[in-house]
């Protein structure tokens, strides 16, 4: 079954809208995994964050410029990859902690 372009545009839409969503639900009061590992020492420096270009990046994007990676003090460092495998290889071998992989 194929899917009209109008019928992925709205997936598309949906998708970062959930993701947004998701983004702004959480609050400060309640510590994920990421900024526990920040406060035990897990974690130091900055946090490598590989990514391709696309539409669906574009909540990592929104998150970065509108400030929430620092609102809850995260050292976030957007790092491009060129194609899902540079993304894969990165991640793998520790050069980037986490990578936004659409493949």
């Amino acid at each position: 079954m194929l899917l009209s372009l109008r019928q992925i545009k709205s997936w598309i839409l949906f998708f970062n809208a959930s993701l947004l969503l998701f983004l702004l639900s959480c609050d400060n009061s309640e510590q994920n995994m990421v900024q526990k590992g920040l406060q035990s020492g897990i974690y130091s420096g900055k946090l490598k964050v590989g990514h391709l270009v696309g539409v669906c990046m574009s909540p990592l994007f929104l998150a970065e410029i509108s400030g929430y990676f620092k609102d809850e003090k995260l050292d976030v460092e957007l790092v491009w990859m060129p194609n899902p495998g540079d993304a894969i290889t990165a991640l793998s071998g520790g050069g980037t902690q986490l990578i936004h992989n659409p493949f």
